[in-house]
């Protein structure tokens, strides 16, 4: 967000060169919103606390893909960290004395499938797991195919970071050629309390 001040600065530049300097401002300040995270909504202070909702979009993307040759299931699995100092927000109030005390995943979305090249039968074996500063938050074991986005609701905390693992299984029967599990589009949404 472009401040009142840095408009009138840009104002003494006049015509071309300030009305340039303002969408570029504007559009580094969206790409960093794009890649490192946002916040949903203004801070809440009171006394020397502060609380911050955020939402972080992953990058996050997994997935396992089994063939009827394989001698058991095919597992992948991969890993992410929300940092929160990465916000804008965060490191100004860092520089105001403010100290992170806490973050929390209240929530998450991601995309699931469950697929394979079977011609009739989808009864293959599939699991998903996802996991947030260590407790487990998501797991799934199915049999069959789907597409899913799944929205849940969680309440984990920790004291730094929000340490991202994601772990897809899948196993083809006899009749399949290949199965993919797959977690792709993972956000998460959550508050970061800060104090002095």
């Amino acid at each position: 967000m472009v401040t009142e001040g840095e408009v009138k600065e840009v104002a003494k530049w006049g015509g071309i060169v300030g009305a340039t300097a303002i969408a570029v401002w504007g559009t580094i300040q969206l790409v960093n919103a794009l890649l490192t995270g946002t916040t949903t909504k203004p801070p809440i202070e009171t006394d020397n606390t502060v609380l911050i909702d955020y939402t972080y979009r992953s990058g996050l993307g997994v997935t396992a893909t089994d063939s009827r040759t394989s001698l058991e299931a095919t597992f992948n699995s991969g890993s992410d960290v929300f940092d929160p100092s990465i916000l804008d927000v965060v490191r100004t109030y860092v520089a105001k004395g403010y100290h992170l005390k806490s973050i929390t995943v209240n929530g998450f979305k991601f995309h699931l499938s469950y697929s394979d090249d079977g011609a009739l039968y989808h009864d293959n074996w599939h699991q998903a797991i996802l996991q947030f500063a260590g407790q487990q938050a998501y797991f799934d074991e199915f049999r069959g195919a789907k597409e899913e986005d799944v929205n849940r609701s969680a309440t984990i905390s920790t004291s730094s970071v929000i340490d991202i693992y994601a772990k897809v299984g899948a196993r083809s029967e006899w009749h399949t050629d290949h199965t993919m599990t797959t977690i792709s589009s993972l956000a998460i949404t959550g508050t970061i309390e800060m104090s002095k």
